[in-house]
């Protein structure tokens, strides 16, 4: 299973990312400065009990709009049309939009 990613949609070199951690997926920061050869990694989720996936940050944000990461968080998750989850949002203090 992949928990899913999302490019920030005005930043190319910020990548939100889902992905298993200790049995259970969380939600990341990944950030570039050098086109992808390193990477900063900050969590946004951690430690978590239920499943944290498929981020998202909606398009075309207004100018100087900070970035608005939503994502699923799955308390049980078997099939698309059964599942108990719940949506969560991160607003990101450090990425604004340009």
């Amino acid at each position: 299973y992949m928990g899913n990613m999302v490019l920030h949609p005005a930043n190319p070199n910020i990548v939100y990312l889902s992905r298993q951690i200790n049995n259970c997926f969380d939600i990341e920061n990944f950030e570039t400065t050098d086109a992808g050869k390193t990477w900063t990694i900050t969590p946004i989720t951690s430690n978590s009990t239920l499943d944290q996936v498929r981020p998202y940050v909606p398009r075309n944000p207004s100018e100087k709009t900070k970035t608005v990461v939503m994502w699923m968080e799955n308390k049980k998750y078997i099939h698309y049309t059964k599942f108990d989850c719940s949506i969560k949002y991160f607003i990101d203090q450090n990425v604004i939009a340009e």
